[in-house]
């Protein structure tokens, strides 16, 4: 039990220690003497930490039982180094553009073996251009008989243009000749 005791002392103290850097067993094993030891680094040195405290423990004079500790607080006259960045202006990436179809039309019925396509686009992203495809579709199926591809002009946001091809191909004569009177379909997308 004594132990324990002792060992929950000793603990205590160096809590104190460790919180207050008082260490009360100090005046127990060293005999008190007046010391007054600045710590390296004159006011006016330009060494990283400047405005450092300067701590001188202050015992003549006083019973051992009852240290006193005195801090003293060095202001720097080194000027404090800065880092500063010149003042950049902020760049901002512009919009990719963003081309929608507006409406789309036939010029004209298809002739042979191609078909004459437009369309009007909006574009609704940042100004530039396009490449906008046109295909002619089969009237049952999802598939393709003949495309085209046309760049679209250089656009404003919120612009509009518009744009056409004439698609041809032998597959669009086939499927006239094989289906006389019948029609296609046309469709067109941004992109290839």
């Amino acid at each position: 039990m004594i132990i324990g005791v002792v060992s929950g002392v000793l603990a205590i103290l160096v809590a104190v220690n460790t919180l207050t850097g008082f260490n009360p067993l100090k005046e127990w094993i060293s005999p008190p003497t007046s010391k007054n030891t600045p710590v390296s680094g004159a006011a006016g040195d330009s060494v990283a930490g400047a405005g450092r405290a300067q701590a001188t423990d202050t015992l003549a004079g006083t019973p051992p039982t009852s240290p006193v500790r005195t801090v003293e607080i060095t202001p720097s006259t080194a000027p404090r180094s800065t880092l500063e960045t010149p003042d950049s202006p902020s760049t901002t990436v512009p919009a990719e553009p963003a081309f929608q179809v507006r409406s789309s039309q036939w010029d004209g019925p298809c002739q042979g073996s191609a078909c004459t396509m437009s369309a009007i686009f909006r574009n609704d992203g940042g100004p530039g251009t396009a490449v906008a495809t046109f295909f002619v579709l089969l009237p049952d199926r999802y598939t393709f008989i003949a495309k085209c591809s046309v760049i679209l002009g250089y656009t404003e946001q919120n612009g509009f243009t518009n744009a056409g091809c004439t698609a041809d191909s032998a597959q669009i004569l086939t499927y006239f000749r094989d289906h006389p009177g019948g029609t296609v379909r046309m469709q067109v997308k941004i992109g290839d």
